[in-house]
């Protein structure tokens, strides 16, 4: 592995910024919400500018505002989308959905985003607000409604809506399909089907949340670390979304150039170790990596 050249990639295509790497739940199935974070906080205006300082000369294909955290504890959040509008066509963001007033629905609606994700988890409100401790779900999904409501008002077509809901499968679920919507789900949203996008996940295991299992890779190849850079709210950057606890920290965008840690020698090391099926441990239950491997509920506490 000494010659690291061929592991060299042309600048990604996806930027993330996270806004605020602290979050007001504390989800069962999260790094943050498990308090696994070792620096939560908002995303100053001195960091954001210094990070739009580093990218002006570039374009990219989608800028997600969105990483460990929740992005609307940011209360220049709606600003921070019109700012790297320059930047890319496309802007997208995921949100728990608790701080969407509707003065925050319509500076989000005014502000040029392109895709919200709003997270509803489970198989029932009650099952939601399990397991996305701190979460009212009744409250969510009126919020989901309003800003739909508020785009027919407005006769707007963006941003569309997406709601993500995740599933912890128990250790005889089969994981290799998605789950369906559940019908809380469908019967919440009759009358709003046109408007929304339902995404079905099954629980990830996240960076170094549990244990490794140190078995070999079903995978070699890993997108994340190719066309993806995320950048945490204090301008550190990490190898990809999964990595909710800086685990692995391949430079600061505030003191380096994009260009320069992209392909910096952690870079080109991570990549060639994936590659050579030699992940490192932050990767080891990585469902990328490892697809059959799913957060189980037998792993986590659903008290």
């Amino acid at each position: 592995m000494s010659d690291l050249t061929a592991f060299r990639q042309p600048l990604p295509g996806v930027l993330r910024i996270e806004p605020a790497s602290a979050c007001n739940f504390k989800c069962i199935h999260c790094p943050t919400g498990l308090g696994m974070n070792p620096d939560t906080g908002i995303m100053t205006e001195e960091t954001f500018s210094g990070i739009l300082s580093r990218i002006k000369h570039l374009q990219f294909r989608v800028i997600v505002l969105y990483h460990g955290g929740e992005p609307l504890l940011n209360p220049r959040f709606a600003e921070m989308i019109k700012r790297v509008r320059p930047y890319t066509k496309f802007i997208k963001t995921v949100t728990n959905g608790s701080i969407l007033t509707q003065r925050r629905i319509d500076e989000i609606l005014a502000s040029d985003l392109d895709l919200i994700e709003v997270s509803i988890d489970g198989d029932s409100p009650e099952e939601n607000d399990q397991i996305r401790k701190n979460a009212k779900c009744e409250k969510i999904i009126t919020a989901v409604k309003a800003i739909i409501d508020t785009k027919r008002r407005l006769g707007l077509d963006r941003p569309k809506v997406n709601i993500g809901n995740v599933r912890i499968p128990g250790s005889n679920t089969n994981t290799n399909l998605p789950p369906d919507v559940p019908e809380f789900l469908k019967k919440a949203f009759v009358g709003y089907e046109q408007d929304i996008m339902f995404r079905m996940y099954y629980a990830l295991v996240w960076a170094n949340m549990i244990g490794s299992e140190n078995k070999i890779p079903e995978n070699n190849y890993c997108d994340n670390v190719v066309n993806t850079i995320t950048v945490r709210h204090n301008g550190d950057v990490v190898p990809c979304c999964y990595d909710l606890t800086s685990s692995m920290v391949m430079g600061n965008l505030l003191t380096e150039s994009l260009e320069s840690i992209w392909n910096n020698d952690r870079y080109l090391k991570l990549r060639a170790a994936i590659a050579n099926f030699q992940p490192p441990a932050p990767c080891q239950n990585c469902l990328v990596l490892y697809p059959s491997r799913h957060l189980k509920s037998s792993e986590i506490s659903l008290v």
